[in-house]
């Protein structure tokens, strides 16, 4: 009689088991080797399927922006170089650097 309700334990467990990362045989196994109530317990700290599936769609998203972050610093990095540009332009046409000066800066930023 105490075999039929362990292993009536261990189904109900490893039913339980089966929406979650150990899965029902694993939880079925966990239930007939230890006790339906420490199996229980086991499948009950492990993860869901769905918050699995949650996290790698939020790392994904993480990984999506940061992504798009970089692209946008590296664009706005350029246009600081093209305003850095500008601005030895300028200084060249009022006189105050030399041609070689504005060529040296022109090679730095590029």
């Amino acid at each position: 009689m105490i075999i039929i309700v362990w292993i009536i334990g261990a189904l109900l467990v490893a039913y339980m088991g089966g929406e979650r990362e150990i899965g029902f045989w694993g939880a079925f196994a966990w239930s007939v080797i230890l006790s339906p109530i420490i199996g229980l317990i086991i499948v009950l700290t492990s993860e869901t399927n769905a918050s699995i599936a949650s996290k790698a769609q939020f790392k994904a998203r993480m990984a999506e922006q940061s992504k798009q972050y970089e692209i946008e610093q590296a664009v706005k990095g350029k246009t600081n170089v093209a305003d850095e540009l500008l601005k030895f332009k300028e200084l060249l046409d009022k006189g105050v650097i030399t041609q070689e000066e504005f060529d040296i800066q022109k090679k730095k930023l590029l």
